[in-house]
């Protein structure tokens, strides 16, 4: 899926209006292109990387299955983000983390 319409950033969805907006867009991410292996998720902007994660843990149900409110998800995904990336590893950072997570 595409997010053109929605500038990358890092920023927090802070107001209950944005977050069912660009969660909507998060469904684009199909169970195709998750299967594919040329994904470059050092070219993805914030809510690209929100997508796919989104849809990782969504095609396996666990949304659904851990009862995740979407602003919290957005929260805990922004943080991890800033944590992973505190040390500014070149290698081991949040691209990485998320290519051992597609990969996996």
């Amino acid at each position: 899926g595409t997010f053109s319409d929605v500038s990358p950033g890092g920023e927090n969805l802070d107001t209950e209006e944005s977050a069912p907006h660009i969660f909507d867009k998060l469904n684009t991410v199909s169970h195709q292109t998750l299967r594919q292996w040329n994904v470059r998720f050092l070219d993805l902007g914030f809510y690209e990387e929100l997508a796919y994660i989104y849809s990782i843990l969504n095609d396996f149900d666990l949304i659904n299955w851990a009862k995740l409110d979407l602003k919290e998800f957005n929260t805990f995904v922004s943080q991890l983000k800033k944590l992973y990336n505190a040390n500014s590893n070149p290698f081991h950072n949040f691209s990485h983390g998320m290519t051992v997570m597609h990969s996996t």
